[in-house]
């Protein structure tokens, strides 16, 4: 019988995978061997590796990482492509891009937050745009505004009003998420806008596929130059006057700021990126003014200020819907419209700011159902987000002295959203403890809420990504020296070493220095991945090697982290293999 098109894939890319891994192990071997690392690893072997040793593990690193991405992209989406043979070219399409993503679902999240009639003023001004000419300096609308101006459901709203009202001229969005960096790569993202733009316009998918069989491009370079572009000359050439639209939302949630992630981004908004673009091809783009991103975009840039009349009106008419939604069916000694008032005086301008206190008043509520103050309350309430942020934390750390300072490591440091299993593995929370974890999940609530369902899959994820920015900004210059703990300011490289720290207590390395200590590791991890799903451990092979780069330990050699990664890899191919 005939393999099927997706099993053909799955079987070649499983195989250049497993002979990736092996490189990388022949390699790290052959450096071993020359420099005869059999016992103690000492740190100067950071030293003795040649750039061409770096060079060549690290190439091999990210070969494998690519087609890792692809195997597990695949094997997502087989049971879909098996059961539905008749999309045809448009299902081989997302095939050889490996089956990416599409954030439709992250955008109708946003949706629901929109409140009806509010920012017409900023459609006008962004469809205005569009409708504008074509030339070079017009390509690309950045709005630009700070932490919590409501950016991400503008541009979800703007998502929904074009596939609605204008279809033709929407070819795709990515929704950027700070603490899903590892999913949401430059190749991963390229490969999802282009899959987006074939299903807008099936009738380009039979020449796309051409271009796809031809070559299997895996850099940003080559899936920018062969496979986006490709698709939008295809695209634009069959309406040449139509205008399109690509969204990018959240753009400084795409890495770190100086990371290789986030200047690959960025390079498509750089001029001699732009002029490739076919003309008509539009790009909208939100994101806070960080360094690199304003030193890319300011050209493009349309700056919303939290003192603009028009978005304090929108403010206004957010922060009254909310309340009334809040104060259905209870009753209470405070009118609707004297509590958004006092909201609106203390936001400074701020949505975040208003979300978070609706948050605290339904805990109000459902704590007390029959003596409402929430004069006295919301009155105690500090002014802004910063206030805000500083009084939530301040008493979720005030109110579990044992636990919370750790729990906010956990928070800041990880790499990815942890599950809840995660977290009590790593606080190491005794059983006879279990009821301040509860505790403290209820108080962090409002700011790190739990998504999902059962502790090995519910995860804390942060309410927005200003609640972490607030948490290591260290201009805020709060850190009390006499008591640690009580602290709402932490440093990511401590963060980092909390975690690294847990995690290697809990794979059993204890002397990061020694071989013999990752062999025993290889065959620790090797048994457990494949007789249990344990969160904590996976977390481990995904992401120690980034967390043990990160802390920039001195006993930490590059032959450790070419270790671990191999490491990493080789347990992928056992899961893999048994998926």
């Amino acid at each position: 019988m005939r393999t099927s098109q997706p099993d053909e894939i799955l079987m070649v890319s499983f195989d250049q995978f497993t002979k990736s891994v092996w490189e990388i192990n022949e390699l790290v071997n052959a450096i071993d061997g020359r420099i005869g690392s059999t016992g103690l690893v000492s740190s100067v072997m950071n030293f003795i590796l040649v750039d061409k040793d770096k060079e060549r593990i690290e190439d091999a690193i990210k070969n494998s990482h690519n087609l890792r991405i692809t195997i597990m992209a695949i094997l997502a989406a087989k049971p879909v492509l098996d059961g539905n043979s008749n999309n045809g070219m448009l299902s081989e399409v997302a095939e050889r891009l490996s089956r990416p993503g599409t954030f439709d679902t992250i955008a109708e999240g946003f949706q629901k937050k929109f409140q009806n009639s509010s920012r017409s003023w900023l459609f006008e001004i962004v469809e205005a745009w569009f409708d504008d000419g074509e030339n070079l300096s017009n390509s690309v609308f950045w709005l630009n505004a700070d932490a919590g101006m409501g950016k991400t459901v503008f541009a979800s709203e703007l998502f929904r009003k074009f596939r609605e009202q204008r279809p033709e001229a929407l070819l795709g969005a990515v929704f950027f998420n700070f603490k899903e960096i590892s999913t949401q790569g430059p190749t991963t993202l390229l490969k999802s806008i282009a899959y987006q733009i074939a299903k807008s316009c099936p009738s380009i998918c039979g020449d796309l596929l051409e271009v796809l069989k031809e070559k299997n491009e895996t850099t940003v370079e080559g899936i920018f130059g062969s496979v986006l572009l490709k698709a939008l000359e295809l695209v634009t050439s069959k309406q040449p006057s139509q205008k399109y639209l690509i969204i990018f939302d959240a753009l400084d949630e795409c890495g770190l700021e100086g990371s290789e992630t986030r200047r690959d981004l960025l390079q498509l908004f750089q001029q001699q990126s732009l002029a490739k673009f076919p003309p008509g091809v539009k790009l909208f783009v939100t994101a806070r003014p960080e360094n690199d991103i304003a030193r890319t975009l300011i050209a493009f840039s349309y700056k919303i200020e939290k003192t603009d009349s028009s978005h304090l009106e929108d403010l206004r008419k957010y922060i009254l819907f909310s309340v009334e939604d809040v104060f259905k069916g209870v009753a209470t000694t405070m009118s609707i419209e004297q509590t958004a008032n006092l909201i609106y005086e203390k936001s400074e301008g701020n949505f975040i700011y208003t979300a978070v206190v609706v948050e605290q008043m339904k805990k109000w509520l459902e704590e007390d159902l029959h003596n409402h103050n929430l004069t006295d309350l919301l009155g105690k309430l500090k002014e802004g987000l910063d206030g805000c942020y500083e009084k939530t934390f301040k008493k979720l750390i005030g109110s579990n002295q044992v636990y919370a300072h750790n729990f906010l490591l956990l928070m800041v440091g990880c790499r990815e959203p942890l599950t809840e299993a995660t977290v009590k593995d790593l606080l190491q929370i005794p059983y006879g403890r279990l009821h301040q974890f509860v505790l403290l999940k209820e108080s962090a609530a409002t700011v790190f809420p739990l998504v999902g369902v059962g502790e090995h899959a519910a995860r804390f994820k942060p309410y927005h990504k200003s609640i972490v920015d607030w948490l290591t900004n260290k201009n805020r210059n709060i850190r009390d020296s006499t008591n640690r703990r009580d602290s709402t300011c932490f440093d990511l490289e401590e963060a980092s070493w909390f975690i690294t720290d847990k995690l290697m207590k809990k794979v059993g390395i204890k002397d990061v220095q020694t071989v013999q200590a990752l062999d025993r590791l290889k065959i620790k991890l090797t048994l457990e991945m494949n007789t249990k799903e344990d969160p904590t451990l996976i977390y481990a092979v995904r992401h120690l090697p980034s967390h043990l780069n990160s802390c920039q330990l001195g006993l930490v050699t590059y032959f450790l982290m070419t270790n671990l990664t191999w490491l990493q890899l080789s347990l992928e191919v056992i899961r893999l293999a048994g998926l």
